[in-house]
């Protein structure tokens, strides 16, 4: 098993304490939570000559750049700040069981590239990492900025710590795949590595401005299973990287093969791979199926939840079966978390209102009446397809949070990083 990262602590030991202010500065300016000096003094509570010291640093450092002048309030007029978001880039990565998919964003998360790899979680790893850094390469080649650091969403159970996968029940070739220190010592930045379901809902947590999702789950249906879970505000990943992975829990009653060796599995019953199967073998009660596999030679997730295929008999039986075997077990994680917000999002597809519908039926069927006294249970109005943004707030949640005072000292993730190396 690799070692646990120390490039990065999650504690600011190696800052020099003086340095804390300065980080809290970049912060303020960065969430644009100040804008100018007195803002700065104001929240931070330094004088006027420590503020200025620490600014004026920050500005060298070139993180933050003075952007003309705000409104005087009886004094002099106050130059803004704002945060460099084109100082740097960030690469990111998303692997799923059917796609890849790599780009750039700058320190805000701004996509500025991306592209769709012939990659798979069924694909090697080796061959898989390797298309990942030579994408990378080549998008940031001709770009005069330097990478800061790496994002990337992966499918399956992941140790955070050292960004390594961890007992993927349908992927058996990436079990104890490091994915962190092959793309550190090729593209020389620190990389972040999570569940792409964890990645899905700390971007729920961030868009969402308008729910309270302090406690939130978010629930991805696509070829597989998984939950992401906000406890407190904070990602949820349990003691080993483990917590949401709900794919393989059983449904009482099922004797469904699964394809991860064992019968009754979640996903068998309602996630994409299940319901095609099912649909598949179903198919000659259904017009509608059989002109699928016709077109394409197996009915699809978005054949399955098109308005054509919800309206279908056969269809229509596979899906209120999923929605009320996911909202079973949905139930269950409800009275354990009591979450204020559910998200329902489709890898690929539009949730239709029918399959939300019995789902939240079941859900408050099942769950104790406290519990979901103030859930509400949505779906996302668009479909998931590669959450890159999701991996760029991975990316800055880690740059501008709690490790910002550990790189500051050294100037860039990258210098600390390296000098963190070379101690």
């Amino acid at each position: 098993m690799p070692a646990k990262r120390n490039a990065m602590k999650s504690t600011p030991q190696h800052a020099n304490i003086a340095n804390v202010p300065l980080a809290r500065i970049v912060q303020l300016v960065q969430r644009n939570e100040a804008n100018n000096r007195p803002a700065l003094e104001q929240a931070t509570g330094l004088g006027r000559t420590a503020a200025r010291q620490r600014i004026d640093t920050a500005l060298r450092l070139g993180l933050i750049e003075e952007s003309g002048s705000g409104k005087s309030t009886g004094g002099r007029t106050p130059r803004l700040l704002r945060f460099r978001s084109g100082a740097a880039l960030l690469a990111l990565c998303a692997i799923s069981q059917t796609y890849a998919v790599v780009g750039i964003s700058d320190l805000d998360g701004t996509i500025i590239d991306r592209r769709r790899l012939d990659n798979s979680i069924f694909t090697d790893p080796d061959i898989a990492l390797n298309r990942m850094v030579d994408a990378i390469s080549d998008m940031t080649h001709d770009r005069d900025l330097p990478l800061w650091a790496v994002g990337v969403g992966v499918t399956g159970i992941i140790d955070f710590a050292t960004g390594t996968v961890i007992s993927p029940p349908v992927m058996p070739e990436w079990h104890d795949v490091n994915v962190r220190s092959p793309l550190e010592s090729r593209l020389h930045a620190p990389v972040w590595v999570d569940n792409d379901v964890n990645l899905l809902a700390v971007e729920a947590q961030r868009t969402l401005t308008n729910e309270n999702t302090d406690n939130l789950v978010y629930l991805k249906i696509g070829q597989g299973i998984g939950a992401g879970l906000i406890v407190n505000g904070a990602i949820h990943r349990g003691a080993d990287g483990a917590a949401g992975d709900i794919g393989h829990v059983a449904v009482p009653g099922s004797n469904v093969p699964c394809r991860c060796g064992k019968t009754g599995c979640l996903e068998a019953v309602a996630a994409g791979w299940g319901m095609t199967a099912q649909a598949v073998e179903s198919s000659d009660d259904s017009p509608y199926l059989q002109q699928c596999i016709a077109d394409h030679g197996e009915p699809t997730l978005a054949d399955l939840f098109s308005p054509a295929g919800a309206a279908d008999h056969v269809v229509g039986r596979i899906l209120r079966t999923s929605a009320d075997a996911i909202g079973e077990t949905l139930s269950s994680i409800i009275n354990l978390l009591n979450p204020s917000l559910v998200v329902i999002g489709g890898e690929g597809i539009t949730i239709g209102e029918a399959y939300l519908a019995r789902l939240r039926e079941c859900v408050y069927r099942r769950s104790l009446p406290p519990t979901t006294r103030n859930l509400r249970i949505v779906a996302t109005t668009e479909t998931v397809t590669d959450n890159l943004e999701g991996a760029a707030n991975l990316i800055r949640r880690q740059l501008f949070g709690d490790e910002l005072p550990n790189w500051i000292d050294d100037g860039t993730p990258v210098d600390y990083m390296l000098a963190s190396h070379a101690r």
